[in-house]
C-alpha cells in the first residue's frame, strides 16, 4: 500500500475532531498548504520514531545494568531502524496509533483510581 498523506494522518495520534476537520478539508488546500501539512506530518512521524527509540534504549539500558544482557554495538541504531521498519509498517496498513483522547482517558481513570481509595 502506497503511503500518503490520509494515511499519515490516520497513523499519527492526535486529537480525533482535528484529524476529521483537516480531512475533510484536505481536498481543497493549495499545493503550499499540502506541502507544510506534508513536511509537519513527517516530522511528527520522525519524533515520534526517535522519542520510541530512546525509550526502548533506556529500557535496555536498565536491563544491562541489571545485568540481565550486555550492551551491544550500535544498540541505539538497531532499535531505531527496527521501530522506524515496525511504524512504517503499521502506517502502510492504515493503522491509528491511539488517539490523543483515549490516553487522556486513561489517565483521568487512573489518577481517578489512585486519588479514590477503594473500599471507602
Amino acid at each position: 500500500m502506497e503511503i500518503t498523506l490520509k494515511n499519515l494522518l490516520t497513523f499519527l495520534p492526535m486529537d480525533r475532531a482535528v484529524r476529521s476537520q483537516i480531512m475533510a478539508k484536505i481536498d481543497g488546500f493549495s499545493p503550499d498548504q499540502t506541502l507544510a501539512l506534508t513536511k509537519l506530518c513527517w516530522s511528527m512521524f520522525f519524533k515520534l520514531v526517535g522519542d520510541q527509540a530512546q525509550f526502548e534504549f533506556e529500557k535496555n539500558l536498565e536491563e544491562i545494568r541489571g545485568g540481565k544482557t550486555d550492551l551491544k554495538t550500535a544498540m541505539y541504531k538497531k532499535i531505531e531502524d527496527q521501530i522506524y521498519k515496525d511504524y512504517l509498517e503499521r502506517l502502510r496498513q492504515g493503522e491509528e496509533l491511539v488517539a490523543l483522547e483515549d490516553v487522556r482517558k486513561k489517565i483521568a481513570q487512573e489518577l481517578k483510581q489512585q486519588i479514590v481509595p477503594s473500599g471507602s
